[in-house]
């Protein structure tokens, strides 16, 4: 409609996903690059779609399958970023094309944060130091 509200009427069956949605807090004063986890902690494979951060409208977008048991970590320090798993060294091809890996980090404050995957046993997890200036003339600690 013309207010951007959407109507949908019919008969429906089946199963919907839907992204989570959540705040982060990053207590530093300055960017905190963190790392990503994920552990597939069901029996099957488990697919994570996206990881977006609306607060500086940052993406991370994955073609990636887990298999059971396996978790995969991405770390998005600058000059140290690695995308390896339990079973597998490399994953950089899995993250395609359009997503801001240079980029990617948490503003001081709050961040608004959504995570889209296909399986609710995919547990995903960010790490991080917070960092903050230094008075000797930027040095982030």
């Amino acid at each position: 409609t013309t207010d951007k509200t959407l109507y949908m009427a019919g008969s429906f069956v089946g199963v919907a996903n839907a992204a989570a949605y959540g705040s982060v807090g990053n207590a530093g004063r300055a960017l905190a690059y963190p790392t990503l986890r994920l552990r597939n902690l069901s029996s099957g494979t488990a697919r994570p779609y996206y990881l977006v951060n609306f607060t500086t409208g940052a993406g991370l977008y994955f073609n990636l399958s887990l298999l059971a048991g396996e978790t995969a970590t991405l770390e998005l320090t600058p000059g140290n970023r690695s995308f390896t798993s339990s079973f597998r060294p490399n994953l950089f091809s899995a993250i395609l094309p359009g997503s801001n890996l240079a980029t990617w980090n948490l503003q001081p404050g709050t961040n608004s944060l959504s995570f889209f995957c296909d399986n609710s046993s995919l547990e995903a997890s960010l790490f991080w130091t917070p960092r903050s200036w230094s008075a000797d003339g930027g040095t982030v600690y």
